[in-house]
């Protein structure tokens, strides 16, 4: 063994099973101070580019309260040792610190058992070699949880983790030569997810040495386990509720960079599936991201610091997810999880999906969720690809492909309600009876006696002869009889004028996308026949090549073309394989 590895063992025995952090806060991780890049062009630079010195804001000197400090017994390692640099422990919280607006409350652990995650940022696990990596990983997490919590962007209802700041937990141990062997070690402390990760509920396809294969989904339900002891169903087999969890992944990513922190690719390991959240089973499955190593969080053009805030920050609404993500993008690293048959060269569908889901990107200002890339900048470049993309696509929508479409609703669902202790019994009558025994109070003797008397009166008046009683059952039978047809009438009403409504709905919207349509090929805009105005670009839109010589000449030159969208890695659209040693 040697000096490092024993240095590392020297520094996990902290954070072993059984042990006990008591942290320290630390209010400010991380500045937004960063160099000037070497390069004049225009791009982002990640936080892994910033030379941070580990724990540089950090003063040693400044005493805390006894409130103010947080008390944690860690209860599992989640993934760790020495085969990893950073440490994820399962803690329980014996000490809550009072509560301060740059991170959320600490939940403690009582009985919906809420457990919290701690990340364990300790350089002497990186080694003598990494060590900088520590200061730099721990300034980049902080950085980005800090950023989304400070717009309210994190927790239930959102693709971020509920973000309880970052703190230091400061030891005494040989495994650094410090003065008077006390060391400080960053610690990010963040929500406790129950559920698994897409890369792990799938299997892949079969592809070539360094690439990936596309995303086959779980066939059957998976039972899992939750905190509290209960037994639940793991359920993403049907595709409509995959392409809901891709929409909220992807209205997750625009919102997220619309608040600053542009995150870069969607991969299947960095997403958990949860089922269970805030103490409480969620009604449907969520996705949360795990891993914002891959955020972006600093933009500059020509040689000089634009701005701190990002691109996007610019327009008063997030970006539209269909001018987000490109075909041929870094959303084809999630292929085989959303509907199958919206892959290659259907990868219209998809598109088209895009717009019915999120907006046909002509709304009222009011009415509007989204902004468009019209919307950004002035010297913002709007290729000829994207105005392809966009007749195919309502060209898509105007014949009618959207229709058996099954959409969801933004935003993300609200948190469920607490359920009764008794689901299935029937509520009992509200009678002035039934409120007594309510609020405690019993009939005496007399009064039971009187009421057993009227009841015995009410039966002797109730006696009615054999041919009455068959008469009064006819009756019954015809009136159940009338009651049922009239019910299945109204019925058959109601399902025809959903339909109605429903088609009536559809022909708005392919009107829509046809005046859309005719605005971008230049044509004479008019009233949509839906006999007539049978859009022929839907045709060849289905095929990836087309057979025209200038567009695909223009497809080529569009590729050759600088992305501008604040992403300068968006046109490596290869899936290769990824270090997720750090993960």
């Amino acid at each position: 063994m040697n000096t490092e590895e024993t240095k590392a063992f020297v520094a996990l025995a902290k954070y072993a099973v059984g042990q006990q952090m008591i942290l320290r806060p630390f209010p400010k991780p991380c500045t937004e101070i960063a160099p000037e890049p070497a390069t004049t062009m225009y791009g982002c630079i990640c936080c892994e580019d910033v030379g941070a010195e580990y724990l540089d804001n950090f003063t040693p000197e400044v005493r805390c309260e006894d409130d103010e400090m947080a008390k944690l017994d860690i209860v599992d390692v989640i993934s760790g040792g020495l085969k990893h640099s950073r440490q994820y422990l399962l803690c329980k919280a014996t000490n809550t610190p009072r509560g301060t607006n740059a991170y959320a409350p600490i939940p403690a652990f009582n009985d919906k058992k809420q457990y919290v995650v701690a990340l364990v940022q300790d350089r002497v696990c990186y080694g003598d070699l990494f060590s900088e990596e520590a200061g730099q990983k721990l300034f980049q997490r902080s950085a980005v949880q800090q950023r989304i919590h400070e717009r309210t962007k994190t927790g239930f209802g959102t693709i971020n983790p509920e973000y309880y700041g970052t703190w230091i937990l400061e030891t005494i141990d040989d495994a650094e030569s410090l003065p008077g062997r006390k060391r400080h070690v960053g610690v990010i402390l963040m929500e406790h997810l129950e559920g698994q990760t897409i890369e792990q509920l799938c299997t892949r396809e079969w592809a070539p040495k360094d690439e990936e294969g596309d995303l086959i989904p779980p066939s059957r339900p998976i039972l899992r386990s939750a905190a509290d002891g209960s037994i639940t169903l793991l359920d993403v087999t049907d595709v409509k509720v995959r392409n809901e969890i891709v929409m909220h992944i992807m209205h997750g990513m625009v919102t997220n960079a619309h608040v600053g922190a542009y995150l870069t690719g969607p991969v299947a390991s960095n997403f958990m599936i949860v089922f269970r959240r805030g103490g409480e089973l969620l009604t449907k499955p969520q996705a949360v991201i795990i891993n914002n190593l891959c955020t972006q969080m600093h933009i500059w053009r020509n040689g000089r610091k634009y701005s701190h805030e990002n691109l996007y920050e610019l327009v008063e609404k997030p970006l539209h997810p269909f001018d987000r993500f490109w075909t041929g993008g870094d959303l084809e690293l999630l292929d085989g999880w959303h509907d199958l048959s919206w892959r290659l060269e259907y990868r219209v569908k998809f598109e088209a999906w895009m717009l019915r889901q999120f907006g046909l990107m002509d709304e009222s200002e009011e009415n509007r969720r989204y902004c468009t890339e019209d919307d950004l900048q002035e010297n913002t470049y709007l290729n000829r690809h994207r105005d392809r993309r966009l007749m195919k696509a309502f060209s898509f929508i105007v014949n009618g492909g959207t229709r058996d479409f099954d959409f969801s609703n933004l935003p993300a669902p609200q948190k469920p309600a607490t359920q009764k202790a008794n689901d299935s019994s029937e509520e009992l009558p509200n009678t002035a009876k039934q409120k007594r025994l309510d609020y405690g109070f019993r009939p005496s003797r007399s009064q039971c006696a009187l009421n057993g008397r009227r009841e015995r009166s009410l039966r002797r008046k109730s006696r009615s002869t054999p041919a009455e009683v068959a008469a009064a059952a006819a009756a019954a039978r015809k009136e159940a009889e009338t009651r049922s047809a009239k019910l299945q009438f109204n019925i058959e009403n109601c399902v025809f004028e959903l339909e109605e409504q429903l088609n009536g709905k559809e022909s708005a919207i392919q009107k829509r996308a046809w005046q859309a349509w005719s605005a971008i090929s230049g044509k004479e805009p008019h009233e949509y026949d839906p006999e007539v105005d049978e859009v022929s670009e839907v045709e060849s839109c289905m095929s990836w090549n087309s057979s025209d010589g200038d567009e695909a000449d223009a497809d080529e030159a569009d590729e050759n073309e600088p992305d501008t969208r604040g992403n300068p890695n968006f046109n490596q659209g290869r899936k290769s394989k990824r270090d997720e040693s750090d993960g």
